[in-house]
């Protein structure tokens, strides 16, 4: 069978595993388990090439002749016209194919649904405009009273309480706390993990005179992408900040504070705008930044 580098995985089953290994002693378990590994690289049975499948096990060919010879008679592995399989892996591998097959099948006639209904009913793009139109029409034949409208043009308002009434007629929301919070963690979820951004907004709200808004959350949002391109965990560094105090974190601060932690004493420029860090960053990381 071909290979599928596509599919680096595979379904492991621990409790399973560990009584099927019970009594083979560790090097058996090794070589197993590594055969097992080589047989879901190439997508099925391996040719059984005692040499090559030493060198890729890091083992003596003695050695592996001998445990192969013994998980045969196990029952661990079949050997057949020079080829070594497992029942198990045969069948995840169908299973895994059989998925894979029919993930793009579904992908397939949704792409063709969709072309059919835009040939079909080309009109259907108009439609958002046609309805906007209508509320045009229904606005001009029922304008607003002065008393929604309020006093003043939105310019020369001296109160912002007749507009918002306005807005509140036709029908559109004014922004919540709880939209802007989520806002401020989708942006800063670009370059941290959801566990570490929630608790670190929780800390903002909770410890700090203000919530974090969505303009500093892009400005942490640059500062984790920094972190992270120098080869450190912008989940450590949010975490950081909330057991020293910080409002927010930067590379140099968290490096800084990280070397305190292990020993260091020396400060540590880390800028991300100063010439030298920004040259190891293009060389390293190029159009990753």
């Amino acid at each position: 069978m071909a290979r599928a580098p596509d599919l680096p995985f595979f379904k492991f089953y621990p409790i399973k595993f560990m009584k099927g290994v019970r009594g083979l002693s560790p090097q058996e378990v090794g070589i197993y388990m590594m055969v097992i590994c080589r047989m879901y690289e190439e997508n099925g049975s391996i040719d059984y090439n005692p040499i090559r499948l030493a060198a890729y096990c890091t083992v003596r060919q003695s050695l592996l002749e001998k445990v192969v010879e013994r998980l045969v008679v196990l029952g661990k592995f079949k050997l057949s016209e020079g080829r070594l399989s497992n029942e198990k892996a045969d069948e995840v591998i169908s299973d895994r194919e059989t998925r894979v097959e029919n993930a793009k099948r579904a992908a397939e006639i949704g792409v063709q649904k969709r072309q059919q209904n835009q040939q079909e009913s080309p009109a259907t793009a108009m439609r958002p405009l046609s309805h906007l139109d209508k509320e045009k029409e229904k606005e001009k034949k029922n304008p607003l009273p002065p008393s929604v409208v309020g006093p003043k043009d939105l310019f020369g308002s001296e109160t912002n309480e007749p507009e918002l009434d306005r807005v509140k007629v036709r029908g559109a929301s004014a922004p919540t706390a709880t939209s802007e919070r989520n806002q401020v963690i989708e942006v800063l979820r670009q370059h941290a993990g959801l566990e570490a951004v929630e608790s670190f907004v929780r800390y903002r709200s909770k410890h700090k005179s203000k919530a974090i808004t969505v303009t500093a959350a892009r400005r942490l949002s640059g500062e984790l992408k920094t972190i992270r391109l120098a080869g450190h965990d912008p989940d450590d560094a949010l975490g950081m900040a909330e057991e020293r105090g910080w409002a927010s974190v930067s590379l140099e601060y968290y490096v800084n504070a990280k070397g305190k932690v292990n020993g260091s004493t020396t400060p540590i420029k880390t800028s991300a705008h100063s010439p030298v860090m920004r040259k190891w960053l293009d060389s390293r990381y190029g159009d990753q930044q």
